[in-house]
């Protein structure tokens, strides 16, 4: 298997096929509206990710954060200390061979040494996040996920938790989706 992902193009590519992402897919089938995204505020959902992922690298140099974001840097500063988060992977790109489509989940690890998967945003969360993270789950191999979470950073400095409670509802829900998908781009 051949699995690469073009970040430029935002594009996941299987033996030369280009696989749907977790978002096209959501899009496509009308469950994400982007009717209400701003340039600027996805601006800043991009830059508060990359802040957010030097930062746990060790690889960001605070001095150079834009004041516009520091607030977001010490709700996530303080979410990872409240929650004793310790990650295995941040924003690796995954896919799935069996159902035909790929996406980055921006973190799985552990908090209080139960496993979890997290989806982080700068906005408000929308309810189509517990689908984005079911699929995330599935391509993750489920391994030891026992929670779902969509934290959203604040500017203020705090943050707050979307846990998602009805896993399987969710796995079902994704399946569904995708279903959904293949149908209305007649791939089945």
């Amino acid at each position: 298997m051949n699995f690469h992902y073009d970040k430029d193009k935002h594009e996941y590519t299987l033996d030369g096929k280009v696989l749907p992402s977790v978002t096209q897919i959501l899009k496509e089938v009308g469950l994400i509206d982007t009717t209400w995204f701003t340039e600027s505020a996805t601006m800043r959902g991009t830059d508060v990710h990359k802040m957010c992922h030097f930062y746990d690298e060790s690889d960001l140099d605070e001095s150079q954060v834009p004041e516009d974001l520091k607030g977001y840097l010490e709700a996530w500063k303080k979410f990872k200390s409240d929650m004793c988060l310790v990650f295995t992977a941040i924003e690796v790109p995954l896919y799935s061979k069996t159902y035909q489509y790929a996406g980055t989940p921006d973190r799985l690890g552990t908090s209080f040494g139960k496993g979890i998967l997290i989806d982080i945003k700068s906005g408000i969360p929308q309810s189509w996040v517990r689908y984005q993270l079911a699929a995330y789950d599935i391509l993750a191999g489920n391994s030891n996920v026992r929670e779902r979470w969509c934290v959203q950073l604040k500017p203020d400095g705090n943050f707050s938790i979307m846990p998602f409670q009805n896993l399987f509802q969710d796995v079902d829900d994704w399946f569904v989706i995708k279903r959904m998908y293949d149908i209305k781009k007649g791939r089945v």
